[in-house]
């Protein structure tokens, strides 16, 4: 198990993403149960999800224990896409070389 990646063993509970050595980028995030998977702003302040069961895409803004769905804007819809495939490219990575 000598395979580093920025997906796997990160600490949540630490004070900032500098501290436990995370990029800037976005968390991935999956459910459980579905074909759902998502980013999430490390400082907790949108949540993207692709739902690929539903053929669907949300952006939230996260605030005050809410989660408001907004409208994407089109540029900011490519950069999700793209970074929310880069990130399951390296978890694919990950799992095939274990």
């Amino acid at each position: 198990m000598g395979t580093s990646t920025p997906l796997v063993g990160r600490p949540h509970g630490v004070a900032s993403p500098a501290a436990a050595g995370a990029d800037d980028g976005p968390v991935l995030v999956q459910s459980s149960y579905s074909r759902a998977f998502g980013l999430l702003d490390r400082e907790a302040g949108w949540l993207y999800v692709a739902n690929a069961n539903q053929n669907t895409e949300s952006f939230y803004e996260l605030q005050h224990n809410q989660a408001t769905e907004v409208a994407v804007d089109p540029g900011l819809q490519v950069w999700l896409r793209a970074t929310l495939r880069e990130r399951l490219q390296l978890l694919d990575a990950y799992y095939v070389g274990h």
